[in-house]
């Protein structure tokens, strides 16, 4: 129906439509929100008019990338719109190197290798620098009007062209925006299309491609060389850093520290490093981020939200000369816990226990701003001690008496067909509480642990209404720590959206490379069989010339098995 059939017949002459001059500023900004849902280029459209100009640019300059080259035009590209800048997403591609398996061609990269098996070429990290340079010489510049994220990342084309083809390097995004849902879910369902296979492309990968796709992007003991990190200049305008699993390259906790000094205003700090691939290194590895995390709350007072997930792959761990097992060291005074004390949101997965959490806090701490809490504990499993469990529930709930202002805590596990959580919950009003077990076996709360959270829901001035309740879900579904997340709906933001998305897509590839190879291994076992059963067959003599009992055994014994319906008769 044309929108001219409500107009009265009388007055249709007479119609026009509305002008767009004489539209709100309001309307106008909502309309073009809208519009701009679609993340196509709509840069064009701010060359109609000033008014167009004004209403486009918030959109067009809100989420930003930088390359290497394009930070060179930086500063005059956004000297007149800075104020609409809200993401910089930094993308460093490095160089490309060689593979052995596929190219046998000897150069520097392969060199360098042999140097260091866990550095990248000294071209990368020189790069890296005078990018960081760069950058913050010109957001030093920039007022401390409002919000700006700094999501970084580094990677190679070489990664994916070789034993990661699935590797996706992705912007940012929020996990309630419907495009970028849709987006992922394309991504995955038509996931990698290879072109053609390359020798270095395995279901367990090989060590040389391990550790080139996951060096350092720096020397691992920081030297003379990185004096540079004393050479940031202050960037007061940004608030949220990240850095995003999809940086397998390592980013040396000395460098994050001097990076976030350099932001005094940083609110927020998503860090998603993957666990090292050897426990000596872990060792190290961890020693460096815990001189990171105890130094947050005296050098960065302003942040409120601390996300921390460190990644994995079981398959990875396969390679020849790593650890299978992650070890968990202990901590009396845990520098991640001193870390939460000042925090607003907290979330910890897997480079930390819970139960050694809880177990080895200060009794005078106190989490004054403390609303949501998050972590991961190997404890919470079907074959673990259920007293252990419960043991570590009220540990939890000894916790969660000194945060009077905790609105949610999360304690939860999950990998391949199994998955926990156990979730304290209160309502936006403090009227309801409700104590959630949801995972793929049956988590039995004792009643000294009911007891204990019934202490906790009561400090509240009202007296809240307490329910606790328990789901089952399908473990079948769940073939990764990410499907884990996703069954379990967790209330906290414990990784970015865009990086569960993309362990779900490596998850189903390492799949399709474990069917591939499998079948590759069957194919080369059954060959060598069935051309020895042809060379038998045409050893035996013709049918049509000796009688069946003459033939070979296994033609007698086939001959004496009985039809399917002899079979049926005989049952």
């Amino acid at each position: 129906m044309s929108i001219m059939s409500h107009v009265p017949k009388g007055s249709a002459s007479n119609y026009s439509p509305a002008s767009w001059h004489i539209v709100p500023t309001e309307i106008k900004r909502s309309i073009m929100s809208h519009v701009f849902r679609g993340r196509e280029p709509f840069a064009a459209l701010a060359t109609v008019s000033q008014e167009w100009r004004d209403l486009v640019e918030p959109y067009t300059f809100s989420r930003i990338t930088l390359t290497r080259s394009r930070l060179l035009d930086f500063e005059r590209m956004t000297s007149r719109s800075r104020i609409h800048v809200r993401h910089l997403w930094l993308s460093l591609e490095l160089q490309p190197y060689a593979c052995p398996q596929c190219d046998d061609s000897d150069d520097e990269f392969d060199e360098n290798f042999e140097e260091d098996e866990f550095a990248s070429s000294p071209k990368d990290s020189k790069a890296i620098q005078n990018a960081l340079e760069m950058l913050f010489r010109v957001l030093s510049s920039w007022s401390p009007r409002s919000k700006l994220v700094l999501d970084i990342s580094a990677y190679s084309e070489t990664d994916r062209q070789h034993g990661f083809k699935y590797l996706t390097f992705e912007p940012d995004w929020k996990g309630n925006d419907p495009v970028w849902h849709c987006r992922g879910r394309r991504l995955i369902q038509g996931a990698s299309r290879h072109d053609r296979p390359t020798p270095c492309e395995k279901f367990i990968p090989t060590f040389y491609g391990l550790h080139k796709v996951f060096s350092d992007i720096h020397q691992r003991w920081p030297s003379e060389q990185w004096k540079w990190r004393a050479q940031l200049l202050k960037a007061p305008a940004v608030t949220t850093i990240m850095i995003r699993q999809q940086n397998r390259r390592r980013w040396n906790p000395e460098i994050l520290k001097h990076m976030m000094l350099n932001c005094p205003r940083l609110e927020e700090f998503y860090y998603e490093p993957w666990r090292e691939w050897n426990n000596a290194v872990q060792e190290d590895c961890d020693a460096s981020q815990d001189i990171l995390f105890w130094l947050l709350p005296t050098l960065l007072p302003s942040l409120r939200k601390l996300v921390v997930f460190e990644n994995f792959s079981n398959t990875y761990a396969l390679t020849p000369f790593c650890d299978l097992d992650r070890r968990i060291w202990p901590k009396r005074t845990d520098p991640l816990a001193r870390a939460s004390l000042s925090l607003e949101e907290f979330s910890a997965s897997f480079l930390r226990d819970a139960r050694d959490f809880f177990a080895n806090l200060d009794k005078s701490w106190r989490w004054l701003h403390l609303t949501r809490f998050a972590m991961t504990s190997k404890w919470l499993a079907e074959d673990v001690d259920p007293d252990d469990i419960q043991e570590m529930l009220i540990s939890a709930a000894t916790a969660a008496k000194r945060m009077p202002s905790l609105r949610v805590m999360e304690i939860w596990n999950g990998g391949v067909y199994h998955a926990m959580v156990f979730r304290y919950e209160s309502s936006p009003d403090r009227r309801s509480v409700t104590v959630l077990c949801r995972g793929t076996w049956l988590l039995q709360i004792s009643p000294g642990v009911k007891h204990m959270w019934h202490t906790v829901a009561r400090q509240e001035r009202r007296m809240p209404e307490i329910t606790f309740r328990q789901e089952v879900i399908d473990p079948d579904p769940i073939t990764s720590h990410a499907s884990a997340i996703s069954m379990l709906k967790l209330v906290n933001q414990v990784i970015r959206p865009i990086s569960l998305q993309q362990i779900h897509l490596e998850t189903l590839q390492r799949s399709k490379l474990l069917h591939k190879n499998y079948w590759q291994h069957f194919a080369a076992r059954l060959g060598p069989l069935l051309a020895a059963r042809r060379a038998l067959a045409s050893s035996l003599p013709a049918a049509s010339t000796e009688s069946p009992v003459a033939v070979s055994g296994t033609a007698t014994l086939l001959s004496q098995r009985p039809s399917k319906r002899q079979r049926r008769h005989s049952d």
